[in-house]
């Protein structure tokens, strides 16, 4: 004899979220979101767990990415002062850096 399931297990609420749920598994997730606050507590603060891990990343990415756009303006300042020409690489890869900057801060704001 099968046991009833009382709530959605944490894996089931990630699954949820993460749309990884059969079409049958997502409607009896629904149906059972739908009477119970206990699940429904946890779906949001997965949710809120989530967004925060992401945000956390986000924020370290643009860090890195900040710091490697100092770095390689700093090598073609330096290259320029001594008479030489900066690889296109090297400006490319800066340009592209600056462009992902000003991106993840227009998403962010």
């Amino acid at each position: 004899m099968a046991r009833k399931r009382v709530h959605l297990t944490p894996e089931e609420i990630a699954a949820y979220v993460d749309g990884g749920l059969r079409s049958n598994e997502f409607a009896a997730a629904n149906t059972h979101l739908a009477a119970c606050a206990d699940c429904v507590r946890l779906l949001a603060n997965t949710v809120k767990t989530r967004q925060e891990l992401v945000a956390g990343i986000n924020g370290e990415l643009l860090a890195a990415c900040a710091m490697f756009t100092a770095a390689a303006h700093e090598v073609r300042d330096l290259l320029n002062a001594k008479g030489l020409a900066c690889p296109a690489s090297i400006a490319y890869a800066a340009e592209k850096a600056r462009h992902a900057i000003e991106s993840a801060k227009a998403v962010k704001s």
